[in-house]
């Protein structure tokens, strides 16, 4: 009976030793091919790039950062540095981002050097100041209608639910262009 229970205890701490814990994950709906083979995947071979995950092997604390593919109703996990064998093509506005953010490195940045919060907060201070500047001088563009029209072509183009958790939201503001005064004109005369 000790020998059974032993065992089961020993079997049950191998299989801790291969699990992996998943640290941090990106969802992502890209559709695409692949460029060349891959293992048995051919080029061509359609697939879905669901996620981008950073994981935690059990034994040795390695860090990995794998791109999760489903290729033929089967998930599988490609190291980051293959994913230059998908070719992947975004339809949407989503994926589109989804593409660019992941062409740029922004979610290796983000895992290599966390969000950064006292930096953003600097900065996010630091635009606050700025436009309270131009607020005070006023050098903001009045016309409710253009920037309404403005605020919408920005809204249809930008990507709503990237989670790179900033504080605050985005804004577009408009400035005035200051009418030319007589040492302006005379200035681009002179040049």
């Amino acid at each position: 009976m000790k020998k059974i229970i032993l065992l089961c205890l020993f079997s049950l701490s191998l299989c801790n030793v291969g699990a992996q814990k998943i640290l941090k994950s990106f969802p992502f709906y890209i559709d695409g091919t692949f460029k060349k083979d891959y293992e048995e995947y051919k080029a061509g071979t359609p697939l879905k790039f669901n996620q981008l995950v950073l994981t935690e092997r059990g034994a040795n604390s390695e860090e990995t950062l794998k791109a999760a593919v489903v290729v033929d109703n089967t998930q599988f996990a490609i190291p980051y540095s293959m994913l230059k064998v998908m070719d992947l093509n975004p339809t949407d506005n989503k994926s589109f981002w989804e593409y660019k953010a992941l062409q740029n490195d922004i979610y290796e940045k983000i895992w290599d050097k966390g969000y950064q919060y006292d930096i953003r907060q600097d900065l996010n201070d630091e635009a606050t100041e700025y436009i309270k500047n131009l607020s005070s001088s006023n050098l903001f563009y009045d016309d409710p209608y253009t920037e309404d029209y403005v605020n919408g072509l920005f809204a249809s183009v930008i990507y709503n639910n990237f989670n790179d958790k900033r504080l605050g939201t985005l804004n577009v503001y408009i400035l005035r262009l200051l009418p030319p005064t007589v040492l302006y004109c005379l200035t681009v005369l002179w040049c």
